[in-house]
Order: structure tokens, then sequence, then C-alpha cells
């Protein structure tokens, strides 16, 4: 019988800003930068620089994805006999690797959200 043996990493903010890429991570603290920035001296763009960060967190985990499916297209075509599942196409492990790459979606609606909550607190009052 297989034993699975499960390994909890060390989970705090610098893994997963390396788990989620050095580029996309990057591009998304900059953003936040200039989100803290804008509610310093400009603050009708802290809205859309957050949705900036939002769509920018949302597309980056679409390309990988679209190559992935983009591959599994190909190996399905060359691969004779019945397919009876993505699994048959593509290892499971392959699969859970992508989880690495919404993390800067997750990043970027949390700079999203937290542009709504800086534009809440700096809009003028009745």
């Amino acid at each position: 019988m297989d034993e699975f043996v499960v390994v909890q990493e060390e989970t705090n903010f610098f893994n997963y800003f390396i788990a989620g890429g050095i580029g996309p991570m990057s591009i998304l603290s900059i953003l936040l930068v200039f989100l803290l920035f804008a509610a310093w001296k400009a603050p009708n763009w802290v809205r859309e620089i957050g949705c900036i960060a939002l769509v920018f967190g949302l597309i980056w985990p679409l390309l990988p994805l679209f190559s992935c499916l983009d591959s599994m297209a190909i190996v399905a075509a060359k691969q004779s006999g019945v397919i009876s599942g993505v699994f048959d196409i593509i290892s499971p492990s392959i699969l859970l690797g992508f989880r690495y790459t919404f993390i800067p979606a997750i990043y970027g609606a949390m700079i999203y959200i937290f542009s709504l909550i800086i534009r809440i607190i700096l809009k003028p009052r009745l």
C-alpha cells in the first residue's frame, strides 16, 4: 500500500513572493507603492491603480494556463487510443503546480481591496 507523505512548508510572505514569480510579484509590489503614493498625492488615481493591479494579477496566471492547454491539445492529438480524462494527458503533479500561478491573482485582488478601502477613507464626507 502506498503511503502519502504531506510536507508542510513554512508559509511566510517571502516564500509566497518567490513562488508567485519574481517578475509579476515585483510589478504588483511597485503598483502597491504607487497606490500608497497616490493616496498621499493624487487620491483620484487610487481606484485606477487598484484596478490595474487586479487586472494584471488576473492576467498573469492565464498565460501559463493557456500554454498548458495548448500542450495538452497537442498531446491528445498525437496520443492514439481513448482518452478517459485529463490525467491520461498530463501528470497530476503538473496540474498541482498551477496553484502557485494564482498567487499573483490573490496579491492583485488584495491590492485592489486595499485601494477600495483607501478610497473610502479618503472620500469626502457630507
